[in-house]
């Protein structure tokens, strides 16, 4: 943990650990406000594991925890000791990889801790504390997140302040109170407690005041004066008093002071005032009425300038209720408002929109967390502009956004109003010479006004929509129907059962080979993943898409087929035979791994393959995705390694010549859509041949997917194609079949 020999050399330790000390809080029970501060920095960070703390000369105590049930941590083990010397944040992104916290009993044992952000408290220009958030999982702390944790320990060393303050009081208090028990004892003292009361109110904002109650005059301590901003020569009455408050707390303030004074007891209460410059301030009042041999002979009372803690409580409501970088509500005020809907809005319709902003991780990524927050910031204000006063705006994520709306006309109406809002969106934005232009695809859910409604299943149902429109394209908006959950749980039950699948050995590579149209000579094979489900029926990748683009589950899975193909690879060289390539398929979420290109090319050296026997496929969805850039560094560096690199499916969808120039290509395979259509269409035709003219305009080679007819060969022979791959030739088949084929069918192709 923190260098310990480090701080106790510190001259300030002395000082640090005096003021802890002095401060009386430590061994304290817990306190509403400190505890509502550690439930909203949880709710902020979304964590369970959330607390604030005291650090004296041995122990790190809580004030307030959650997620542990450890009161006291010692001092060699506190994760916020370091704290103490660098006075500034502090986050540690994975606690079981730092060298000073992989052997913490709470990081190697249970609860497993793994993230650790940290802020000290500060009590004057002593560090005396933390305020600390902790998570199961690694994370990385985020500009705006680290802004938040700023604020909120602001929050606690203002709760800490207020806490000395009031002891301080309440000293003050207990002695004013001992005093009044002896006449003699209060004239003795009257000279020292005045210069203690000057003291204090010139610090903590605070001024005393007495009245006599038989003769009705008043006196003021100089807190007063300075408090209410006005001349020690002021005339105190009741009148004058008075008119410091507003006119709509006037009324509440003499009723309390009046209902006091008949029933002879102290009244406290808290108001707010205009001093006699104009300063808008709260205080807080409190009385007693002093006595003699049992006669009431005076009311004594203190007035507390609470302006700093009444502004910390606005802030803590506001951060419970309020995003940080943007203003728009939260995700946990919209789901309570979402929830009490049929308390206060039953029979009323309303619309609910969850928007995603498509495209903005390429500026965050691009251009740094500064234009991405400047970017949400201006995001927010056209939505909130879109959707109208009467719309709950509210930011629910990263990039995602929600409105709800209430008692839109119809179905179209709430469209209209998602076009309106993509409409405002796609503007271009400008952010110190750069352009940007996002998107945004919208999800649309709605509640009738009748039945109950959950938060959770209005999200849900919204979200479905949402995930409706991504797949449409994005840029669009979809309005939420029962067959989207249909459809969903079909999702999660293929991408749970693929997983299941790929961890009991059940998807497996068959292999399609490729041959040379002149001569039928075999040239390599393409790697094709499939699902051997148990009871022995094997399932083509496009049947179990939706694993596929599981962002965590493919990730595994391409890991999983590229170490099966170049194992496959080696095995067969290591048996003589002559296989050729053997090309691998590679999806985006490969991609999002930079180390991807050296990792495959120090495997294909350790398993002593030749890079060329390797071939890397890569769909336009990749150039097309938000992996783009780190796709094409992944391809230059195998490319620069021996690896061959070909561009899938070419000519399906959107992706421009501006690719072919951009990224290291090798070879373009002409998708089967446009193969089966030869001599049927004769546009295709006109394509594919046009195809093949423009791959060897740029010197690159040209394979014929799905070549299923003699027809269809004899075209592309005519135009010069040079390799196909079909059901003519052969199916694919698994690795056990292709030892057959290479000594017996790859020979019949050549004759």
């Amino acid at each position: 943990m923190a260098d310990e020999a480090t701080i106790g050399e510190s001259g300030g330790e002395a000082r640090r650990l005096k003021a802890v000390k002095a401060l009386g809080l430590l061994d304290t029970p817990p306190a509403p406000e400190f505890e509502a501060l550690v439930d909203l920095t949880c709710r902020t960070f979304g964590v369970a594991t959330c607390g604030i703390s005291l650090i004296d000369d041995r122990r790190q105590w809580f004030k307030a925890m959650r997620g542990l049930t450890r009161r006291e941590i010692s001092r060699e083990l506190a994760f916020c000791t370091r704290l103490i010397t660098t006075r500034a944040p502090l986050s540690i992104a994975d606690l079981s990889a730092d060298s000073g916290t992989w052997r913490h009993p709470l990081v190697a044992g249970a609860p497993h801790l793994r993230f650790y952000a940290g802020a000290p408290l500060m009590l004057g220009e002593e560090v005396v504390g933390a305020l600390c958030v902790f998570d199961t999982r690694p994370r990385t702390l985020t500009q705006s997140e680290a802004e938040a944790l700023e604020r909120l320990a602001a929050v606690g060393s203002g709760l800490l302040r207020q806490y000395d303050t009031a002891q301080a009081l309440s000293r003050l208090s207990h002695e004013l109170e001992a005093q009044g028990r002896l006449a003699e004892q209060q004239r003795r003292l009257l000279s020292h407690q005045h210069r203690v009361l000057a003291q204090a109110s010139a610090i903590a904002r605070i001024g005393a005041w007495e009245r006599d109650l038989k003769t009705g005059a008043s006196r003021w301590s100089e807190g007063m004066y300075r408090l209410f901003e006005v001349p020690e020569d002021f005339v105190i009455d009741e009148a004058a008093i008075l008119s410091f408050y507003p006119p709509g707390e006037r009324r509440r303030v003499k009723g309390i002071v009046s209902r006091a004074a008949k029933a002879g007891t102290g009244h406290q209460f808290d108001a707010q005032i205009v001093t006699a410059k104009g300063n808008r301030r709260w205080v807080r009042v409190t009385s007693e009425i002093d006595h003699v041999d049992g006669v009431p002979v005076r009311r004594l009372g203190i007035v507390r300038d609470i302006t700093e803690e009444k502004e910390a409580a606005d802030r803590i409501a506001s951060l419970a209720e309020r995003d940080g970088l943007t203003g728009l509500y939260n995700r946990a005020f919209l789901q309570a408002h979402i929830d009490d809907l049929p308390t206060r809005r039953a029979g009323r319709r309303h619309a609910f929109l969850l928007l995603d902003l498509d495209g903005f991780k390429d500026i965050n990524d691009t251009h740094g967390h500064a234009a991405g927050d400047e970017c949400l910031k201006r995001v927010s204000r056209r939505i909130a502009r879109s959707a109208g006063r009467e719309a709950l705006v509210a930011r629910i994520g990263g990039d995602e956004f929600a409105v709800l709306v209430e008692e839109p006309a119809g179905r179209q109406d709430a469209r209209a109003l998602a076009r309106h809002i993509r409409k405002a969106i796609q503007v271009p934005l400008r952010w110190r010479g750069h352009a940007f232009q996002l998107s945004a695809s919208i999800g649309i859910a709605y509640w009738s006004g009748g039945e109950p409604v959950m938060s959770d299943a209005l999200f849900a149902d919204a979200d479905l929509a949402l995930y409706d429109a991504k797949g449409a394209g994005k840029n669009c908006e979809a309005i939420y129907r029962p067959e989207l959950r249909a459809e969903a749980t079909r999702r999660f039950a293929i991408v749970r059962d693929v997983g299941r699948a790929l961890k009991r050995g059940g998807l497996e590579l068959y292999y399609q080979p490729k041959v040379r149209l002149i001569g039928g000579a075999h040239q390599g094979f393409e790697a094709l993943l499939r699902w051997v489900r148990e009871d022995g029926s094997v399932v083509s990748a496009g049947a179990f898409e939706p694993a596929l683009k599981d962002p965590g589950l493919s990730a595994e899975i391409g890991n999983f087929v590229i170490e099966s193909a170049l194992s496959q690879a080696a095995g067969w060289q290591g048996q003589g035979l002559d296989f050729g390539s053997v090309a691998i398929n590679l999806g985006a979420s490969q991609f999002r791994n930079r180390n991807l290109g050296r990792a495959m090319l120090e495997r294909i050296d350790a398993l002593g393959l030749p890079p060329g026997a390797i071939e890397v496929e890569v769909t336009e969805d990749v150039f097309l995705s938000r992996a783009a850039g780190h796709a094409l560094e992944v391809c230059r560096e195998l490319k620069y390694g021996g690896v061959t690199i070909a561009f899938d499916d070419f000519g399906t969808g959107f992706a421009s010549l501006t690719h072919l120039r951009e990224f290291p290509v090798d070879v373009l395979k002409i998708d089967r859509s446009f193969i089966s259509r030869l001599g049927t269409d004769a546009s295709t035709t006109s394509i594919v041949h046009a195809v093949v003219d423009l791959a060897h305009n740029l010197e690159l080679g040209v394979v014929a997917e799905g070549v299923e007819t003699e027809g269809q060969a004899q075209f592309l022979r005519a135009v010069g194609c040079e390799w196909a791959q079909g059901y003519l030739y052969a199916r694919p088949m698994d690795a056990r079949a292709v030892q057959g084929y290479l000594g017996t069918g790859a020979e019949r192709l050549r004759a």
